[in-house]
């Protein structure tokens, strides 16, 4: 688990990790916070370096690839153009905790035959989900699962994770 999973995990337990001055502070239900220190102890230096990546810092990132941390769902890959900031990317998706900029290397790995495969096995295609209608998304809403603009087209040659994902029939 990275950093910011862990950090996102342990918050959705009711643990909230922050630093006062260097050093990496728990708080929370006592149990809870017992139940995670295991996990924390061995990741300690990386969960700091992670919360000392302030919004300050990251504001004006830009990357068109982000990782978009939840309290209550695995981490969605998103992919836009043109390129937006940090800021922009969290006001265009209101429940993410955190985002991190990524590229495609992080979501494809190069197979035997010199093509690309998913990195991970719950990157779907738009195309093969029951919610895509010609070109448009039918679950996006801003906020909801899908948070895109009512009439999101996305875009067909990546791979994503998608809470709102359907198998088509």
């Amino acid at each position: 688990m990275n950093p910011v999973d862990l950090i996102a995990a342990a918050l959705a337990d009711g643990v909230d990790l922050r630093l006062e001055g260097d050093s990496l502070k728990a708080s929370g239900d006592s149990a809870a916070v017992s139940k995670w220190a295991a996990l924390i102890r061995p990741n300690k230096a990386s969960i700091i370096a992670s919360l000392k990546v302030g919004a300050g810092d990251m504001a004006m990132v830009k990357s068109c690839g982000w990782r978009l941390h939840y309290v209550d769902r695995d981490p969605v890959h998103v992919f836009v153009l043109p390129e937006p900031t940090h800021d922009e990317v969290l006001e265009t998706h209101p429940d993410a905790v955190a985002a991190e900029p990524i590229t495609l290397s992080d979501v494809l790995v190069p197979a035997a035959d010199g093509s690309h495969r998913e990195r991970a096995h719950d990157l779907r295609h738009c195309r093969e989900c029951q919610h895509l209608r010609g070109e448009v998304c039918t679950v996006a809403s801003p906020g909801d699962i899908v948070s895109a603009n009512k009439g999101y087209r996305p875009w067909q040659g990546m791979p994503k994770r998608c809470g709102g994902f359907s198998h088509a029939e």
